[in-house]
């Protein structure tokens, strides 16, 4: 565990006590549960996105072991842990082990449902962590472990022999890349199953199915709805300037298409280029009468200062200058405040065409 401490999405040991009877770890505290508790919680199927999020993270750390030179041997849902925040780390190496390049291991260990074929065969490398990652997916995917049955020696035998049908009822909701990627994942020719790092250039293919799914239901909607196709752009009387009005204008020019919503959008832009340009005058304008009020305060009050005896006796100039500089200061807040703001950019409003409009 101190070989892998202090990675992001490893679970870190803390400190290691050892009494008369046995070790004690301290490990990090996981408050938010494991996923395999977020998983029934959720009724047992996430969407495409979500898992490919989830098998980023699983992968990644699987990739960081194995670059450290460990194998887990023990992927499952109830190992991957989760902080208060709902980061995922990956936790549990009580059956983990150090392997070199080229190594062939042999113990038959596991969680039985997520173990790959060539453990059972007491042969493998660590392309095991792959498999298990893979079963784990499909029941973010499906809700369900493929080859969960009701005793051990027909679990065994599922795993070595089955088929995965991936065009099954279970897997018509699941789109074409993400069976790809569980097929290659659920390889049982280990030279031919997919490795992390074509893992990692894979996973995002399931990214983009939620994007065509609403494409298509929009586009089916235009259909039964076709009035939608024509609705303009209505633009509300601009009070202030606003960056998330700006935002809403450049996502609009990235839609529109009808020659009406062009018009609606180039009347908005010129609407967006008047509020940016009167905003500015009115602040230049408040600031030029806060200036001005500040200068008005401080001349009687240095007046009032230079002519006390007692000021000029115990005071210095440095005291005098900051007692000068706070009442200016006082001033300026006073004086330069909503009303005169307001004032000022109702009045460039109004120069610019737009009498109606109150600041």
């Amino acid at each position: 565990m101190k070989h892998l401490s202090r990675h992001p999405s490893v679970v870190n040991l803390e400190a290691v006590y050892e009494d008369f009877y046995c070790v004690h770890l301290v490990m990090e505290l996981c408050s938010g549960g494991d996923l395999l508790d977020h998983m029934n919680k959720s009724g047992g199927q996430y969407s495409e996105h979500k898992a490919a999020n989830i098998l980023k993270q699983l992968i990644l750390v699987i990739k960081y072991c194995h670059q450290k030179g460990v194998v887990h041997r023990d992927i499952k849902p109830d190992n991957i842990l989760l902080t208060f925040s709902g980061k995922k780390k990956l936790g549990d190496f009580g059956l983990a082990v150090r392997f070199s390049n080229g190594q062939r291991l042999s113990s038959q260990i596991g969680t039985l449902p997520y173990c790959a074929p060539e453990v059972l065969l007491g042969d493998y490398s660590n392309k095991v962590d792959i498999w298990s990652a893979g079963v784990v997916l499909h029941g973010l995917l499906v809700g369900t472990n493929p080859f969960d049955r009701e005793i051990s020696e027909e679990i065994s035998e599922a795993i070595k022999k089955e088929q995965l049908d991936f065009h099954s009822g279970d897997w018509k909701s699941i789109s074409g890349p993400a069976r790809d990627l569980m097929s290659r994942m659920l390889n049982r020719e280990v030279s031919a199953r997919i490795t992390t790092d074509e893992v990692l250039r894979r996973h995002h293919v399931m990214l983009p199915v939620i994007l065509s799914k609403l494409l298509a239901v929009r586009k089916e909607k235009r259909k039964t709805n076709p009035s939608r196709r024509s609705k303009s752009v209505h633009v509300v009387p601009i009070q202030s300037f606003s960056f998330s009005l700006l935002f809403v204008s450049k996502m609009a020019k990235n839609v529109a298409q009808s020659p009406l919503e062009r018009n609606g959008l180039a009347s908005l832009d010129q609407k967006l280029a008047l509020a940016k340009r009167c905003s500015h005058e009115g602040v230049v304008a408040g600031a030029k009468a806060a200036i001005a009020a500040s200068v008005v305060a401080a001349i009687p009050t240095f007046a009032s200062v230079r002519m006390l005896p007692w000021a000029r006796a115990n005071l210095n100039h440095t005291a005098q200058a900051l007692i000068i500089s706070t009442v200016a200061g006082a001033a300026y807040f006073i004086v330069a405040d909503k009303t005169v703001l307001a004032s000022a950019r109702r009045n460039s409003f109004r120069q610019q065409g737009y009498p109606n409009i109150e600041a």
